[in-house]
């Protein structure tokens, strides 16, 4: 009888959480939560869009390449037609000259906590691009499989921005 109680705790530590897993496994940060890992892979998709719109080198070939696969579809539409852009790194870079985005937004999970069942496994992000000068911007799509980006789709819509009054109580 002792046995079994000895049992048990071993057995906790020889099996990591699906948290823990998921971070040994595709190098996200550790949560249990669909609110941290979004933010995390926006971060990710927002390092993908830098290093693709920087010069070339062999270090951030190569760091652009651990984050997007080689055979990942970009595309970015405009008006009712998509138009593919290539695939992998190439791909994003041309979609980043395309765009001319100099800023980005994501939006927070703002709703019910809702648990990760698995970080490693395919997760969708939404993110904004915004090109200010030209006035136009981009909500795009990542959709990322063992923490790497697997496909990139955005669209190009034109905005018109201005300053409005105020609250005044």
């Amino acid at each position: 009888m002792k046995a079994r109680f000895a049992i048990v705790p071993l057995l906790a530590l020889t099996f990591p959480s699906s948290a823990a897993l998921a971070a040994n496994t595709c190098d996200l940060p550790e949560t249990d939560y669909i609110g941290p890992l979004h933010s995390a892979l926006g971060q990710r998709a927002v390092e993908a869009i830098d290093l693709a719109a920087g010069p070339r080198t062999t270090k951030s070939d190569g760091a652009l390449a651990r984050r997007i696969a080689s055979d990942a579809p970009v595309s970015l539409g405009s008006g009712d037609v998509g138009r593919p852009l290539g695939t992998g790194a190439e791909g994003l870079r041309r979609m980043v000259r395309e765009m001319r985005a100099d800023r980005y937004r994501q939006f927070g999970w703002d709703t019910i906590p809702t648990p990760v069942k698995d970080a490693c496994g395919e997760q969708t992000i939404e993110m904004e691009f915004t090109d200010t000068t030209g006035q136009h911007v981009y909500p795009v799509k990542f959709t990322f499989r063992e923490g790497r980006i697997t496909q990139v789709s955005g669209w190009s819509r034109s905005f018109v921005a201005g300053p409005i009054a105020a609250v005044r109580d």
